[in-house]
């Protein structure tokens, strides 16, 4: 393959252990490391298991099932539909959910399988995308899960930065837990899961207090590329150079900049808009947007700049170097990058120690 995804092992084991000792310190006891980034590639889950946090989460069964060899407790991020559920409690400990007929179609499936199945109940604190808006529909569904026979409701949590773009603030995250307090007065449980939000907390936990009853983090992005989620902002003390990607360079020709001849939509429906700058070196390199969109990819050498990209095209402005036929670029690589490259079957994977 001429394009290969190299992960630092020892970099992001160092993050892993860094992310433990933030939650400690902000009174946070329960780690979860979502995985879902890395589709599935099992030597660097391993390689985060070995970290041994609390739960390996990920959005897909799929993957859940390819971790079943690793022994520790797995967490499915994104609620099963009624059609998984059977498969869901056969290879996840703990689920998030928000949809009570789903609740329902788990405890008869781990009725059938002789389990028992975790749940955590998702609660919307506005951000708009999972979970139940309704306090008082969040405290019936709960009082309805706490009847059922082999769930096991652990708590309640949520999710945000992740679609509406909304911040955690002591605000909403007191008021997730004014919400597991009344459930617990209603059900007389003890939720001992307070799932308060991903890694966007990193960028925000220093500026008030956490709530009291705060259990839990869900940590994907700052772990794996060393950067919090609320600003965007990289993590002191974190390696935000996990990764990196090298392509090969296929082609290298002077060319003009702007396209000859009458122009309409390129290959993807797009009008290009495309800046006239003479003649320059151009290359291009083996990898496309069927592998990763270009405006996830950053160039490690700042003499080069991207131009854009076909379908299995990168096309690279190379006029201030001296790269030469056959030699490979290096970028790194933003999360939606990350996600890209690790999906794709035609990106080569590897994993370094330092």
């Amino acid at each position: 393959m001429s394009a290969t995804l190299t992960l630092n092992a020892k970099k992001m084991t160092h993050n892993a252990v860094q992310a433990r000792i933030a939650c400690a310190r902000h009174g946070i006891s329960s780690l979860v490391i979502v995985v879902k980034a890395l589709s599935g590639w099992k030597k660097a889950v391993e390689l985060i298991g070995q970290t041994l946090p609390d739960f390996l989460g990920d959005s897909r069964i799929e993957n859940l099932s390819a971790f079943r060899h690793i022994d520790l407790p797995k967490m499915l991020l994104r609620s099963p539909s009624l059609q998984e559920c059977s498969r869901c409690v056969r290879v996840a400990d703990v689920s998030l959910v928000s949809e009570l007929p789903i609740v329902q179609s788990l405890n008869l499936a781990a009725q059938k399988s002789h389990r028992r199945h975790g749940v955590i109940l998702m609660i919307d604190l506005g951000d708009l995308r999972e979970g139940i808006l309704d306090p008082e529909e969040a405290i019936a569904t709960a009082i309805a899960i706490s009847e059922m026979d082999s769930i096991d409701l652990l708590g309640i949590g949520t999710n945000l930065t992740c679609y509406g773009g909304v911040l955690p603030s002591q605000e909403n995250l007191t008021r997730l837990v004014e919400i597991k307090n009344k459930i617990e007065q209603e059900t007389h449980l003890w939720l001992r899961v307070v799932s308060g939000g991903n890694s966007s907390m990193f960028g925000v936990w220093d500026q008030f207090p956490i709530p009291e009853g705060i259990s839990q983090l869900r940590v994907g992005e700052s772990l794996l590329l060393g950067r919090e989620t609320a600003f965007g902002n990289p993590i002191e003390g974190f390696h935000d150079d996990i990764f990196q990607l090298d392509v090969d360079i296929i082609e290298i020709k002077q060319k003009p900049s702007l396209p000859i001849g009458e122009a309409t939509m390129n290959s993807f429906g797009e009008i290009p808009q495309i800046e006239d700058m003479g003649i320059r070196r151009r290359g291009i390199l083996s990898i496309g947007k069927q592998d990763i969109l270009p405006e996830h990819l950053i160039p490690i050498d700042p003499q080069i700049r991207i131009i854009g990209a076909s379908s299995d095209h990168l096309i690279v402005d190379l006029t201030d170097t001296s790269y030469q036929l056959g030699e490979a670029i290096s970028f790194g690589v933003d999360y939606p990058g990350l996600l890209s490259l690790t999906t794709s079957k035609y990106i080569k994977k590897k994993i370094i120690e330092e």
